[in-house]
């Protein structure tokens, strides 16, 4: 629940603090199948991916290395995260990416595995592309 709790506060606050980006609103303009498969691949294929890929092993070859390998490996993990997100440009779509990895580095690190941690992802995708879709007033 608190996780999923963090995620829609740090939504509404990135909202309050940015605009789309441009990737983003070209993304509107394509035609259905465009929409269509960029969505699939956005909202489920990227999601399970990027788990597997961070969640799933960097942090996990981090954790138990050391004293404060659990940090270490949030913030490691989380920078590669947001680094790994070229297409965006703003500076505060840059913290909103590293917030959001470590949110999802620390349900992987109670859970135990990566199904919440995809779940959230996948809920999250969600929620920006079909608000996009479905917003955009052209």
């Amino acid at each position: 629940f608190f996780p999923a709790l963090a995620l829609v506060c740090l939504t509404v606050l990135y909202n309050a603090f940015s605009g789309p980006e441009p990737w983003m609103a070209e993304l509107s303009r394509q035609f259905f199948l465009h929409k269509f498969l960029n969505t699939l691949a956005m909202c489920f294929l990227a999601p399970v991916a990027e788990e597997i890929i961070f969640r799933g092993f960097l942090l996990n070859s981090s954790i138990g290395w050391g004293r404060y390998s659990r940090v270490s490996g949030i913030i490691i993990t989380s920078l590669a995260f947001a680094i790994m997100h070229t297409q965006y440009l703003f500076a505060v779509t840059f913290v909103y990416l590293f917030v959001f990895s470590s949110i999802l580095c620390v349900v992987r690190m109670r859970s135990r595995g990566l199904m919440i941690p995809i779940i959230l992802h996948i809920l999250n995708n969600a929620w920006v592309i079909f608000g996009l879709l479905f917003s955009a007033t052209e």
